[in-house]
């Protein structure tokens, strides 16, 4: 069984190898190319000042820029894109070209076959990971702190996006331990959505839509919640207090959660009261669009609000990468456990 399973994917593995082997080739190439990029002095230009790469020569869709974008969007995309080429056709597949009635009528059952394909599946797609994961982390780590002397960062004048820090969600998703928890989760997807759909295009479409929706929900409302959150009130001119804007230009970036609205600790809203944002919002229009003294003012002194702004530290990104890590295996035992289940409904 364990070599007719192999004969039957060995194919798609061998595919799959070859995209991650392309993948890490390319990468490696435009690293080549980064680590040739002349360096850019900022401010007065002294050798005390922060040295940038020089992303932006040469025509705009050559420019390393858009390639280190794209090597990061590929290495978003890979887990889903393994997920559809070996989740989806491991058991689709067979349906389609009926080769698990042969496979059942040789006295396999149905669970003894299913465990098998999983098992030969599962064990090149952790080495194929495992792989794809460290040089990721090596490269990620190397484009983003190689390119200057000091911790401030790199800062892609194109994107505006600011990538010294491994929290923020672009560089979290591809570097840790979640990027093999993805993959795992979008492979054992496939197989639940072939098992249910019974058919490759459907399984393929339905892969992908709830592979989306997983991430977009981890992204923008389980991850934020997943540690203990860093809140910073504006101060009397609506900015950051020093203290903070001092770290956050001389260490790894916090992860910027957004505008957040609470009540002064200590202080008890009487019942029915209104929500602190609900406040906030009626001493922006008070303030006749947004003055900060005003609102700070208003709000702070008579309401007993505070507004400021929501962060996750450097420091949560290994506590968030195991819980968010845990989150996906648990989806991924629960997806076999539905094709398990789904399989032995089957009628023959």
């Amino acid at each position: 069984m364990i070599w007719l399973a192999w004969r039957r994917h060995r194919t798609t593995l061998l595919i799959a190898a070859g995209l991650v082997v392309a993948l890490v080739g390319w990468m490696l190439l435009v690293l080549h190319w980064y680590d040739a990029a002349p360096l850019i002095r900022v401010g007065d230009g002294g050798a005390t000042e922060p040295a940038y790469r020089n992303l932006d020569g040469g025509y705009r869709l050559f420019q390393l820029s858009y390639q280190i974008e794209a090597s990061r969007i590929l290495l978003l995309l890979m887990p889903c894109l393994l997920g559809v080429l070996l989740g989806v056709p491991l058991v689709a597949a067979e349906l389609t070209d009926h080769t698990n009635r042969l496979a059942w009528t040789q006295g396999i059952s149905r669970t003894r076959w299913l465990t098998t394909k999983w098992l030969v599946l599962g064990l090149p797609l952790v080495v194929l990971a495992g792989g794809l994961l460290a040089v990721s982390d090596w490269w990620t780590s190397h484009v983003d702190g190689v390119a200057l002397g000091s911790a401030i960062g790199v800062i892609d004048s194109n994107f505006g996006f600011l990538y010294n820090s491994r929290i923020v969600p672009v560089t979290f998703s591809i570097t840790g331990l979640v990027p093999v928890a993805y993959t795992a989760f979008a492979v054992a997807l496939g197989c639940a959505m072939g098992t249910l759909l019974r058919r490759v295009p459907w399984a393929t479409v339905g892969t992908v839509v709830v592979y989306g929706l997983a991430i977009f929900t981890m992204v923008t409302t389980v991850r934020p919640v997943l540690a203990p959150q860093t809140f910073v009130s504006f101060n009397g001119s609506g900015g950051y207090p020093a203290g903070f804007q001092a770290a956050m230009a001389h260490g790894p970036a916090p992860w910027d959660l957004g505008f957040v609205a609470r009540f002064v600790p200590g202080f008890a809203p009487p019942p029915g009261s209104r929500s602190a944002a609900a406040i906030v919002a009626s001493c922006d229009k008070f303030s006749g669009g947004g003055n900060p003294t005003v609102i700070i003012n208003t709000c702070d002194v008579v309401h007993h609000v505070q507004f400021g702004e929501a962060f996750q530290l450097p420091s949560n990104y290994w506590v968030l990468q195991w819980r968010e890590a845990l989150i996906y295996l648990v989806a991924t035992l629960l997806l076999l456990v539905v094709s398990w289940w789904a399989v032995r409904r089957w009628r023959a």
